[in-house]
C-alpha cells in the first residue's frame, strides 16, 4: 500500500516503466469482479496452470504480454504546454499490483515517480530510513539471515535514535 505520504501526480511512469504493470498474474478472485462489472477487461487476460492465476495483459490479437499497459492513456495538460499526464481506463477496476504503487519510496524513486516530490529532503530520507528498518525487522523475524538478534536489536535502536536527526 502506498504511503500516506504519496501523492499521485498522474503522469503514467508506474504504467509505463513499472514491468509488472503490464506482465503480471492475478487471482480468481479479481478475474470475478471483473466478470461482474467490467467483463471487456477479460479479453486482455489469459488462464494459467488451470486457473490458479491468470496472466495480464496479454493481446488477443497476438497472445504475446504487451509492451505497456493497454488501459493507459496519455493525454496532453489543456492547461500547460508540454505537460503530458495519465489516465488509467479501468481505475476502478485496475489490479492490486497497480493501486498498490509504490510498495516503497525506494520503488517509486527508481521508476522516476514524482509522488513524493511535494517532501523536503529530510522527510524523504526520514521515510527511506524507516523502510530499511521494516526490512530489517522482517529479515530478523523470519529468520532469514542468521544474526546475533542482539546485535540485530542494538543495531535498529541506533538507527531509531539516528531517525531523530531528521
Amino acid at each position: 500500500m502506498p504511503s500516506q505520504d504519496f501523492k499521485c501526480q498522474s503522469c503514467g511512469r508506474c504504467c509505463i516503466d513499472f514491468e509488472d504493470a503490464h506482465h503480471h498474474r492475478v487471482d480468481s478472485k479479481q478475474v470475478q469482479i471483473w466478470e461482474d462489472n467490467a467483463p471487456h477487461i477479460l479479453e486482455w487476460v489469459a488462464e494459467g496452470l488451470g486457473g490458479l492465476y491468470y496472466a495480464c495483459w496479454i493481446n488477443p490479437y497476438t497472445h504475446d504480454y504487451v509492451q505497456r499497459c493497454p488501459w493507459l492513456r496519455i493525454y496532453k495538460s489543456p492547461r500547460y504546454k508540454n505537460v503530458k499526464g495519465a489516465r488509467c481506463l479501468i481505475h476502478d477496476w485496475k489490479p492490486d499490483v497497480c493501486r498498490n504503487f509504490p510498495m516503497t519510496v525506494g520503488q517509486a524513486l527508481r521508476f522516476g515517480c514524482h509522488g513524493f516530490g511535494h517532501l523536503s529532503q529530510a522527510r524523504l530520507k526520514k521515510l527511506i530510513v524507516l523502510e530499511l528498518v521494516q526490512v530489517f525487522q522482517q529479515i530478523v523475524l523470519n529468520d532469514k539471515i542468521n544474526v546475533d538478534l542482539e546485535q540485530m536489536k542494538s543495531l535498529l535502536a541506533k538507527i531509531k535514535s539516528k531517525m531523530n536527526d531528521f
